[in-house]
This record gives structure tokens, C-alpha cells and sequence, in this order.
């Protein structure tokens, strides 16, 4: 309800919306390791996307919804051709990938992608966003196990895959990603991983990733 926060949401908002490429992406305009400017990545398009569905709700201007529509018009396109879409091998299944250059499978850069399928499939009605989404569930589901320590949780499945754990901090934040995604979804199995992952949260398990974390920063950077 205040005039100053609508304001500056709006600035934000076409700040982006002026900055996307004809091919519908919000880029990274800085190197990240084998990602090199610019690059694009499935959590800022699922952001950029949800930025522009509440520009949209807010003040009806359908340049907004082609923004939205056009931000996740790659997710069903391989990383390969220049998409957002990856295969998980363990399992076989699509999933969308932070890094395209690197598909590490970085589970929070993936939940994180699924919220604005939702949005779109909800507030738009769009049937394909919602399909990428529920088909982004299924994976999720299949994935989660291979993520799941015996003490904690992994960050990704890069190539030391089981090395990379969660910082607490980003534990924290993936346990409330399950908690949201668990109900929109209505799975018993994120259901299941949200309270798994919460009782791994213990202060004990978190001093340990902080040892695990730094050490690795120390190592790789």
C-alpha cells in the first residue's frame, strides 16, 4: 500500500524489463567461475519471471506478461542449445540447471526455478508452465536422495559430488524451499525431505558444515 515502495518496485522492474534479450534472458553481466559474461541461468530467469508476473498484476500492462512468458520460454530447450534444461543421470530425469555451462545440479539454483512455473501456471493460466513444473516436482522428488547425507545435506553433484555440503545458511534456505514447494505441490515426498533436512539441522551438524565450508572456500578459492 505505499505510493514509495510501488515506485521503486516499478523502477526495478523495468530496469530488467529493458535489459532482457530478444531471447527472453536476464544475463549475469560478471565471470563465475567457467561461466563467462554474459550468461544466463534457470534461478534468475524463475526470478525475473516472477518480477515481471507481479509488475503485470499490479498494473495490467501486458508488456509485462510477454517479459514473464518469454524469461521461461527456453526451459523446455537443452542447456546444449542454449536452454535452461539438464539431465540428472543418476536418475534420468529433467531438471533445470543454475549453471548451463557447468550443470553441476545444484539443488537450491533448481527449487528455486520451479516457483515461477508455478506463478505463471497459476495467475496466467499457462498450461505449459505448469506442466514444466509438476515434470520439475517428479525430478525433484527422485533427486533429493542424492543430496541427503547421513549428517547433512549437498549443495550440488558436481564432479566431487559428495564433498559440497549446504553452508548452514543455505540449509536453512532449502529447508524453506521444501517447505513451499511441499504444499504447493501437495508431494508426500518433499513432505518428507523438509522434516528429514529440518531434524539434520542441529547445532552440532551445523558447526561441522561451517568446518567443511570454509576448508573448501580455502581449497577452491
Amino acid at each position: 500500500g505505499s505510493d514509495g515502495a510501488r515506485e521503486r518496485f516499478f523502477l526495478y522492474a523495468d530496469y530488467f524489463a529493458e535489459r532482457q534479450t530478444p531471447t527472453g534472458d536476464f544475463n549475469y553481466l560478471f565471470d563465475w567461475f567457467e561461466s563467462t559474461a554474459p550468461w544466463h541461468s534457470a534461478l534468475a530467469q524463475s526470478r525475473g519471471a516472477s518480477m515481471m508476473l507481479r509488475a503485470f498484476l499490479l498494473s495490467g500492462d501486458d508488456r509485462y506478461v510477454r517479459a514473464a512468458l518469454l524469461a521461461l520460454d527456453r526451459f523446455d530447450v537443452d542447456c546444449s542449445a542454449g536452454g535452461y534444461q539438464a539431465i540428472f543421470e543418476p536418475e534420468g530425469v529433467i531438471y533445470f540447471e543454475e549453471y548451463p555451462k557447468e550443470k553441476n545440479a545444484v539443488i537450491n539454483g533448481f527449487m528455486a526455478s520451479l516457483f515461477a512455473l508455478y506463478e505463471i501456471g497459476h495467475w496466467l493460466g499457462d498450461r505449459r508452465c505448469r506442466d514444466l513444473f509438476d515434470a520439475g516436482i517428479r525430478s525433484l522428488e527422485r533427486m533429493l536422495p542424492y543430496y541427503t547425507l547421513p549428517w547433512w545435506t549437498l549443495y550440488d553433484r558436481g564432479a566431487d559430488a559428495g564433498r559440497n555440503v549446504h553452508s548452514p545458511r543455505y540449509q536453512k534456505m532449502v529447508i524453506n524451499y521444501l517447505k513451499v514447494l511441499s504444499v504447493l505441490s501437495k508431494s508426500p515426498t518433499l513432505r518428507h525431505f523438509r522434516d528429514h533436512w529440518g531434524r539434520l539441522d542441529t547445532p552440532q551438524n551445523r558447526a561441522k558444515a561451517y568446518f567443511f565450508k570454509a576448508r573448501r572456500k580455502l581449497l577452491y578459492r
